[in-house]
């Protein structure tokens, strides 16, 4: 890193403390100039102490909107600084740190699928049992009844699938684009095809877990689907279970596709 970018922070400090004070200064100035104006106004008037207050007051609040607008200004700056200094901040990765944040997630991501087939096989048990009280139920009064049991069964499962969502978007997404940041030193170096050992195989094995995975997916949001239309209540909760869903199946789409353009580099080598 040079002397112009190791001086990056106390140049932005020395700006933003430039810009504070000649902000503050100048909205004294003018606060001040007004306030005397506003004295020698009130004096030749002859108003009481009530109008003075009032002058007081509103040079108050012209003094408090010109410091709200300094602060805009050195909040414009520290974002400017931010968006120029970034990639400073943040150095590029290269392939090898791809490379382990592939090789990370991909040891990661079968416990996180694993607790996600958990829930999806206890919400087919427990809406079961619902369908079955649903169906025994001795009036439509206590079918509504029995629907919104099930909607609050359902939304406990949904609850528990965005909590893993959130780990699974994070494995999937270091996955997806540590194997794109790879592929892409692999595709520009072009090294050769037996330095990979059994790592395209690997991936080969992984592709169709990837689409059976999917394909569950597929079927288990339709099935899902499929309750809407017995009550509101349910309606809604199927709607929000559906959308935990979709935001996983995104993350395996986005993986799926980058193992098979990994793959697909790999096979092309020499």
């Amino acid at each position: 890193m040079d002397s112009k970018e190791s001086s990056g922070i106390p140049r932005i400090l020395n700006r933003l403390l430039t810009v504070s004070i000649e902000g503050l200064v100048q909205a004294a100035v003018v606060a001040a100039v007004v306030l005397v104006l506003g004295i020698i106004w009130a004096w030749k008037r002859h108003l009481d102490a009530v109008w003075f207050n009032r002058v007081v007051g509103a040079l108050a609040t012209a003094f408090s909107i010109a410091l709200i607008l300094v602060l805009i200004v050195v909040l414009r700056e520290v974002v400017a600084w931010i968006r120029d200094h970034r990639r400073v901040l943040v150095p590029e990765k290269g392939f090898l740190d791809h490379r382990l944040d592939a090789e990370r997630a991909i040891l990661a991501l079968p416990a996180s699928m694993a607790k996600l087939t958990a829930i999806m096989k206890e919400v087919g048990s427990a809406m079961e049992k619902h369908t079955n009280s649903l169906q025994a139920a001795g009036s439509t009064a206590q079918q509504i009844k029995v629907s919104e049991a099930a909607s609050r069964s359902l939304d406990k499962y949904s609850a528990r699938v965005d909590r893993v969502a959130v780990k699974y978007a994070r494995i999937g997404g270091s996955l997806s684009l540590g194997l794109s940041g790879w592929s892409k030193w692999i595709e520009n170096t072009r090294p050769s095809k037996v330095s990979f050992a059994d790592f395209p195989q690997s991936l080969s094995e992984f592709i169709p877990v990837m689409d059976r995975s999917n394909d569950n997916m597929r079927t288990y949001i339709a099935t899902v689907r499929n309750m809407r239309g017995v009550s509101s209540a349910l309606n809604a909760a199927v709607d929000r279970h559906i959308n935990s869903l979709v935001a996983i199946f995104n993350t395996n789409v986005s993986i799926h596709t980058a193992c098979c353009e990994t793959l697909k580099i790999i096979e092309s080598l020499a």
